[in-house]
């Protein structure tokens, strides 16, 4: 540990390079990306099935939602809300469709390199399945209202003509003009509650909704990305330069465990030093292996003061 704050200490500069140089390409990639920016917007609307109105599987009706909407009536009614020219079945294929089947919702997404063009897009395929599929499911509801509403009518007309008609019942038919009025109030108060009951259906015919709109997002969100603020960008690039010079130098010094000034011996050994020997290169050695030292080169002096001074210390 000792050595490694040592060398973080004597090779600072290191770091500081690595800093300056990071600062510098955050600096240079932000003017570079400034001129060319070709960010994708990926745009995600969700409808939701109202589960309450279901008889069948939720489930399999999500998943049949998800495939109506890229198909039948819906691109042709989405086109006419974009206003645009563009092939119903080409602006189809530009669309992704998701059945969750947990929460009973369908996730329609496309991705835009422009981002009001992704939104708009979503938005109203997303409402064109919603106002197609309410609208089909409102039109049965809507009939049996109509229905209703004509039996309702005619049980009352019927009612309202025997007692117009009835108003003054003889002794010998007032026991029949009774039950007859009964049978037909009884017909108009199964008929009234019966229209309630369509009314009620036809308010409710909602089958799919739309909660509300999600704002867009990157593309390539899920990916790691850069700030891009230059001052923050270029700190981003900064500290990833000094973090990858740290691991440097720590790979450094475990490769080389040997200590390489007075200062690093001073701090692990806590000992004076009493002499220093440089590093004699090889063709300077004498001897078949070259491990000795010519005692008549410049090099031998300090063998010379490292052994005269031991003599003095001891």
């Amino acid at each position: 540990m000792n050595k490694l704050r040592l060398a973080l200490r004597r090779r600072w500069p290191i770091v500081m390079v690595c800093f300056i140089l990071g600062c510098v390409s955050g600096w240079v990639t932000v003017q570079i990306g400034a001129g060319t920016s070709n960010d994708e917007w990926t745009a995600k609307q969700v409808v939701f099935l109202d589960s309450t109105q279901v008889t069948l599987n939720a489930s399999e009706v999500v998943a049949q939602g998800a495939q109506k909407v890229l198909r039948g009536t819906v691109p042709k009614l989405a086109a006419e809300k974009l206003k645009v020219k563009t092939d119903p079945k080409e602006l189809a294929t530009r669309i992704e469709t998701k059945a969750v089947l947990e929460s009973l919702s369908i996730e329609i997404t496309t991705t835009d390199s422009n981002r009001k063009v992704a939104v708009d897009q979503v938005n109203a395929f997303a409402s064109a399945f919603v106002e197609s599929e309410n609208e089909a499911r409102a039109t049965v509801r809507r009939r049996d209202f109509d229905l209703a509403n004509g039996k309702r009518d005619i049980a009352q007309a019927q009612l309202d003509d025997f007692v117009l008609k009835n108003s003054n019942p003889t002794p010998e038919t007032a026991v029949a003009v009774s039950t007859n009025l009964r049978a037909l109030q009884d017909t108009a108060r199964q008929a009234t509650a019966d229209l309630a009951r369509a009314k009620a259906d036809l308010d409710a015919s909602k089958l799919w909704q739309i909660p509300g709109q999600e704002q867009p997002v990157p593309a390539d969100a899920a990916k790691l990305s850069l700030p891009s603020s230059a001052p923050l960008r270029m700190l981003a690039l900064g500290l990833v330069s000094v973090l990858l010079a740290l691991v440097l130098i720590v790979f450094l010094e475990r490769v080389n465990p040997r200590f390489d000034t007075r200062e690093e011996v001073l701090e692990a050994l806590g000992l004076p030093v009493v002499g220093e020997i440089g590093l004699l290169p090889r063709r300077l050695r004498q001897g078949r292996t070259r491990d000795r030292v010519d005692l008549d080169s410049p090099s031998a002096e300090a063998y010379r003061r490292v052994r005269s001074t031991l003599q003095f210390v001891i």
